[in-house]
């Protein structure tokens, strides 16, 4: 129903210089709200409701971005709705025959509580995998002869050489052709699945339209534990077994790749205002252009090559095709002015486009922007466009969580490696900071202990643990403060390698064994002391063994052997 109503009418004062309805610098709810709410006076939607207002979305919260477009008359609403999807400025639901509208990124990127059980009704549960998409190299082609190449770092290491080519017609900067390249990389670094759960209803543990929805995330078991997944599509089927269905998963990766899709549209698509129709030019001269309208930024977070975080703030605004009087004018170019709060304004020259990008802006940081035309026949420029107000993006992606480390147990102090992988087997992404590492009680909640630059330092060693056994866990952390899900766990126990014990037995034995010759005891304890201190010296160094197998030769009592899953032996008689 949403393609069977048009935007039909476009009020005259609404009308952009092709006739098209011009939105200027509004939110998605402002957009849906005048196209739908014409379409039901005009009869169409019977049964059919929108729930969002202009001030705010389906969750009342109030919209986070605004854009400036322009719609031809026979544009379908859900033409309309899936424009304002793809620039990332809502995703929707339909609930019943209410659709819902939020911010993107917002309510329905929330998960749902219930868990989706591998057996208890399930009654198959389908899974395939994909490896057309691998990739190592990205050439990304832009305007003219300008290209880039990209590494995909987060691709496993032995995975062999494989090039695609992305085709980016029109773009000019390297941190778009870098975002351009984004979705490949990510497509290429890790095997696609597609992952169903088929059901029946008469003993069903979860049911579509009451227990979850299509666009909702949960939990779903997996062979090898349970991962995040969006419900992508429900397939219902009536016959004489009754109402039996599966439902399909969309993956964490899908979903980036969505998302990725979205922002890579907004930097092409941010302003679709059309129409450089002009009336004839006035012969009067030194004419000043009109101020630009609806003038919209927004930004995007990339990673350079050397790991760092910076923005990129795409603008675009409304075509000026007359003077201050409304006399067509022809020849206009346009001018960007952006000022870091606190800091001097930079200006840039971007052409006769509607539409302008600024690259290598501090990331998380308030900046304005403001445009301006020239009228590069006469020479004159219009005033600056009220100013925009953005902070620019930061990175909020973390890094995959790393492999499963290794722990072993050297003279009582833990020793911890990694071998640098994520629990994929990829290497980690160019912004990767460091590791931290949590040691804690068996099934403890994790907490931080120490933080190393592994796997560059090899190991990180942790003395003063007491004698027992260890939950050993890593995550790591990108240079923006990102981090990622604990990894597996590995289990160590460690043991006393020297009875100290026993040594302050003797010692005090020696100490009160006569008060006669107390002094001498004095003297002989610190001897024995020094003797013992020597055994220990000798036990740490020339009598501990490690190797796969125990030694063929040693002293009774004092030989000591540490396997190499740490634990420890004494060669007895």
């Amino acid at each position: 129903m949403l393609d069977e109503a048009l935007i039909w009418e476009v009020p005259q004062e609404a009308q952009d210089a092709d006739g098209k309805y011009n939105f200027l610098s509004v939110s998605a709810g402002t957009i849906l709200r005048t196209v739908w709410d014409a379409a039901v006076r005009r009869g169409w939607g019977e049964g059919l409701s929108l729930d969002c207002t202009t001030a705010g979305d389906s969750a009342g919260a109030a919209w986070t971005t605004v854009t400036t477009l322009a719609f031809d008359a026979s544009t379908t609403i859900g033409s309309v709705l899936g424009s304002l999807t793809d620039l990332g400025m809502c995703d929707w639901q339909w609930e019943g025959r209410t659709l819902k509208v939020f911010n993107a990124d917002t309510v329905l990127a929330d998960e749902n509580p219930v868990v989706w059980p591998l057996a208890a009704g399930t009654t198959s549960a389908p899974e395939s995998r994909s490896w057309a998409d691998l990739a190592t190299e990205v050439l990304v082609k832009g305007e003219g002869n300008a290209s880039w190449t990209y590494h995909n770092d987060e691709a496993p290491a032995s995975l062999r050489r494989i090039e695609r080519v992305v085709e980016a017609g029109g773009v000019e900067l390297e941190s778009t052709a870098r975002l351009s390249a984004q979705s490949t990389l990510k497509a290429g670094a890790t095997a696609s699945e597609e992952i169903k759960r088929e059901w029946a209803a008469v003993d069903a543990r979860w049911l579509p339209f009451t227990d979850y929805k299509v666009g909702d995330w949960m939990q779903v078991q997996r062979a090898d534990g349970n991962d995040r997944l969006q419900v992508a599509q429900v397939s219902l089927t009536w016959d004489d077994k009754g109402l039996t269905g599966h439902t399909t998963f969309g993956t964490v990766l899908a979903d980036s790749l969505s998302r990725l899709a979205k922002r890579t549209k907004g930097i092409v698509g941010l302003a679709s205002t059309g129409g450089n129709s002009t009336r004839p030019a006035s012969t009067a001269a030194k004419r000043t252009p009109a101020v630009p309208a609806g003038l919209v930024a927004r930004t995007t977070a990339w990673t350079t090559s050397y790991g760092s975080t910076v923005a990129t703030m795409d603008a675009a605004w409304s075509a000026v095709t007359t003077d201050t009087r409304g006399v067509a004018l022809e020849g206009i170019e346009y001018q960007l002015r952006v000022t870091q709060a606190g800091g001097v304004p930079r200006i840039w020259s971007v052409g006769s486009s509607t539409a302008g990008s600024v690259e290598g802006l501090a990331a998380g940081e308030q900046h304005t922007v403001e445009v301006r035309a020239h009228a590069t026949q006469e020479g004159t420029y219009s005033a600056w466009a009220s100013p925009f107000v953005f902070v620019t993006s930061t990175d909020d992606t973390p890094p995959e969580r790393p492999s499963e480390p290794s722990a072993r147990n050297a003279l009582s102090v833990l020793v911890v490696t990694w071998d640098g992988l994520d629990y994929k087997g990829g290497g980690m992404p160019s912004d990767f900071s460091h590791v931290e590492v949590s040691v804690v009680a068996p099934g403890a909640t994790p907490r931080t202990v120490s933080r190393t630059y592994m796997p560059e330092d090899r190991e990180v060693r942790i003395p003063g643990l007491d004698y027992t056994t260890w939950e050993v866990r890593l995550r790591s952390v990108d240079r923006s403060g990102n981090a990622s899900n604990w990894s597996s766990a590995a289990l160590i126990t460690l043991e006393a390698l020297i009875d100290v014990d026993t040594i302050s037995d003797e010692v005090e034995s020696r100490l009160s064994s006569s008060q006669a010759l107390q002094q001498a005891a004095v003297a002989q304890t610190l001897a024995t002391m020094t003797q013992l201190t020597d055994a220990m010296t000798a036990v740490a160094t020339s009598l501990v063994s490690t190797s796969p197998y125990p030694p063929d030769e040693g002293t009774v009592d004092s030989s000591i052997w540490v396997s190499p899953d740490a634990r420890v032996f004494v060669l007895r008689q």
